[in-house]
């Protein structure tokens, strides 16, 4: 497993970042309800704060990235969203294409229990690697695209 996140980092520092005027970025907040199906009943490790937190039903914002590509290069065909080294999305894109990305709660952003950081990579036909977009949350809430703070959530 750490060897596949070294094999990333090395491609992704040779990969070119997609200038800001070529794409959107956008973020789109709601307030949604913790579905506690599914999740352990027991977990030794968290506090009763915490396991009144996860088993809450009040609304918690939740995020979701509205990305849409302005300019594409010819060879630009393809995308691939990356979340912690595995595959979030892949499809064929166009000029003009919302694409979604389903990110998770804020919280769980901003404490690192979801990845904080996520990789676009723009592909040619034969998927290789043309650009790339890097999106990234810090423990405090900033919201970086490409290495520039863009807000907070």
């Amino acid at each position: 497993m750490v060897l596949i996140f070294f094999v990333l980092s090395l491609i992704q520092n040779e990969i070119p970042l997609k200038a800001n005027e070529e794409f959107e970025c956008k973020l789109n907040l709601s307030f949604k309800s913790r579905d506690s199906a599914g999740q352990p009943d027991v977990n030794y490790v968290e506090t009763v704060a915490e396991r009144d937190k996860r088993l809450s039903g009040s609304p918690l914002p939740y995020l979701k990235l509205k990305l849409k590509f302005l300019v594409l290069k010819p060879e630009e065909v393809r995308m691939q969203a990356l979340s912690g080294g595995s595959l979030l999305r892949g499809k064929k894109i166009e000029v003009g294409e919302e694409i979604d990305l389903d990110l998770g709660f804020t919280n769980d952003i901003k404490d690192g229990i979801i990845p904080q950081e996520y990789t676009v990579l723009l592909l040619s036909k034969d998927r290789k690697s043309i650009s790339r977009i890097t999106i990234s949350f810090t423990k405090e809430g900033d919201y970086l695209v490409n290495g520039v703070k863009r807000g907070r959530i």
